[in-house]
């Protein structure tokens, strides 16, 4: 265990996912919570930077090029002028490890036995921990690190940059037409791996349902384009608001802060929309545990069908090479249901 003193420079290393990034947000928060004055940077993959420049906890980013060598050994060489005390690695992959390593700190945290035998590189080792242990959430494993540097009972705490007046000007504007007198409940259907995917004929059946009940807005990045108007093709009928590729990270955030329901897979918005803490959330898990990957918040729902086979953490699922069992039993009345019920609160 370390003693931090607001004298000590913390770098966080947590290059990517979405999601992941944003469960690692509570750790800068506990640490600049018990020393406002405490300097921290994080090394961040230029995907995922958004959140995390500007952000009122974060003093210094430092955003990682993987696939740009000049830039990447210019980025670290700015790291190691920064002198950092401790470099706290909570990706604990090779790739982030070899950041944590190359910083220069004294003192180099992760836990025993990472994967892909990153804790080689670190000299302070938390205690083993399995990443994908499904019996507390990730946020918790990350504030071990909090821990460690002897902060007691860290709380959860999202802090994210401030809104530009530009977007919110922008989201407003894309959301002129829709009714006032009826709710906003924005699905965010797409994801990373095909086991995390809830069928297409879920996602029309759903749209169908809530058709004309409420506004009905559909969100997505630019590359969920052909998947998403897959889904809207088979739905015609129903009136609804397509924005996908029309929002950036920061803008999407404004989208929820304005939204009543997300529905969502186990995705980077599930996430996003927890750190909010404004839309009711309902997001269904297949590969991954609606435990530990859960869109933090006691009031949000995490379904699972929980067979036996869950979680898995398998891209790929050995019983069905497309959508696997445990997301299609997930129904879309179950979900109806689901949003009848927050509706009638």
């Amino acid at each position: 265990m370390l003693k931090l003193n607001e004298n000590d420079k913390i770098l966080i290393v947590r290059l990517s996912a979405l999601g992941d990034c944003i469960h690692t947000i509570p750790l800068a928060c506990a640490i600049k919570k018990a020393f406002p004055n405490i300097f921290i940077g994080w090394a961040v993959s230029e995907k995922c930077k958004d959140l995390i420049i500007n952000n009122p906890v974060i003093d210094k980013v430092h955003i990682i090029h993987k696939n740009n060598n000049k830039q990447y050994a210019e980025e670290l060489n700015l790291i190691r002028k920064e002198k950092y005390t401790i470099s706290i690695d909570s990706q604990e992959l090779l790739k982030s490890a070899l950041v944590s390593f190359s910083s220069g700190a004294k003192y180099k945290l992760a836990h025993n036995k990472s994967r892909e035998m990153s804790h080689i590189f670190a000299n302070c080792k938390l205690s083993a921990s399995p990443i994908f242990d499904t019996s507390r959430h990730v946020i918790e494993r990350n504030l071990d690190f909090a821990k460690y540097l002897g902060i007691k009972n860290p709380q959860i705490d999202f802090e994210l940059p401030p809104n530009s007046p530009k977007d919110q000007q922008y989201i407003n504007k894309l959301l002129e037409n829709i009714n006032p007198n009826k709710k906003i409940v924005v699905i965010a259907p797409s994801t990373t791996w095909i086991t995390k995917f809830w069928p297409n004929r879920n996602w029309v059946k759903l749209l169908k349902n809530l058709n004309k009940h409420v506004n009905i807005i559909l969100t997505g990045s630019n590359s969920d384009k052909k998947y998403i108007e897959n889904i809207t093709r088979m739905a015609k009928e129903v009136e609804l608001l397509n924005l996908t590729g029309q929002t950036n990270i920061l803008q999407l955030k404004i989208l929820f802060e304005k939204t009543d329901i997300l529905i969502t897979p186990d995705s980077g918005s599930a996430h996003l929309a927890a750190a909010v803490k404004k839309p009711a959330i309902i997001a269904l898990f297949g590969a991954t545990s609606n435990i530990r990957n859960a869109a933090f918040g006691e009031n949000n729902i995490n379904l699972s069908t929980n067979l036996n086979c869950q979680p898995c953490y398998k891209k790929i699922c050995k019983y069905n090479d497309s959508i696997p069992e445990c997301m299609q039993n997930i129904s879309p009345e179950t979900i109806t249901e689901k949003i009848k019920t927050i509706l009638r609160q």
